[in-house]
């Protein structure tokens, strides 16, 4: 059995603190760093496809999309993609699906599709099928970060539910309720999967990344980035938020809205 971290929950909302309860303490090995890099750079999902990494920033008037060379922090490509005011088209958590990018949105109840080429709204064709469907999806309540797995788009609300959605329709098929030792952990922002494992950043700000189980949404553990300037940071919104994961060299990439770098990183396993 690992060194234990114990972190205690308090009775308000996306409250975390260090002590209480125990789980598996991780701690980060710093590789790399490339500059965090473009016009927008308030993170709101960040995902690495095909060689490249894919960053969807937000807030109104500044919901954008970018490419970037994972190596060298340069942006490939950038395109604002909200035009609207505030709410209306906020941009939040993204994935990639069968080659195109789903980007949800703060409260408009809307999650769109985009080329990875262009990024400009397109159709998808889900697997099997011959026709393509419509480039967007609607759908109840905030929308935070989101994550998939082998079968279902995942996201967060803020709150302590995750949301296991349709391919197809984005309809919810079933849910998990965060908790750590059975008490609920609300706060879940940023999402990245990875061998049954979700990692999530915290909102308000904490240097936390949980690691929940994806069958039954307990805590199995908790990496302790704030050694990064990304948790450092004084402003209220400047929070970590943003994890990737490079399967061809098993390393995360983490960085944070307003942060002035994207860290390439490991989980190691505190003995």
């Amino acid at each position: 059995m690992g060194m234990r971290v114990k972190i205690c929950l308090g009775l308000t909302l996306f409250s975390i603190a260090a002590v209480g309860y125990a789980v598996d303490r991780y701690t980060l090995q710093e590789v790399d760093r490339i500059p965090h890099q473009g016009a927008y750079r308030f993170t709101e999902g960040l995902e690495f496809y095909k060689g490249y990494l894919y960053e969807g920033t937000g807030r109104s008037f500044s919901t954008a999309l970018k490419k970037i060379d994972p190596d060298s922090g340069e942006v490939l490509m950038e395109r604002k993609v909200s035009y609207l005011p505030f709410h209306l088209y906020f941009g939040e958590g993204i994935t990639i699906y069968n080659d195109q990018l789903l980007q949800i949105s703060y409260k408009s109840g809307k999650a769109y599709f985009y080329g990875l080429e262009h990024f400009g709204k397109v159709r998808v064709r889900h697997e099997g099928d011959l026709f393509w469907h419509n480039k967007e999806f609607r759908y109840s309540g905030d929308g935070w970060g989101l994550t998939k797995n082998s079968q279902h788009f995942i996201n967060s609300n803020g709150s302590s539910t995750l949301y296991f959605r349709n391919f197809k329709t984005f309809e919810i098929e079933r849910t998990v309720t965060v908790t750590l030792d059975g008490k609920e952990v609300p706060g879940e922002n940023e999402l990245e999967y990875v061998d049954g494992i979700i990692y999530a950043n915290l909102f308000p700000k904490s240097p936390l990344i949980l690691m929940i189980d994806e069958k039954d949404g307990k805590v199995i553990g908790v990496i302790d980035a704030s050694n990064l300037e990304c948790s450092q940071m004084s402003g209220i919104n400047d929070v970590l938020n943003g994890i990737a994961y490079n399967p061809a060299e098993s390393l995360f990439y983490l960085t944070g809205k307003n942060c002035p770098y994207i860290y390439k990183v490991r989980f190691i396993k505190q003995l």
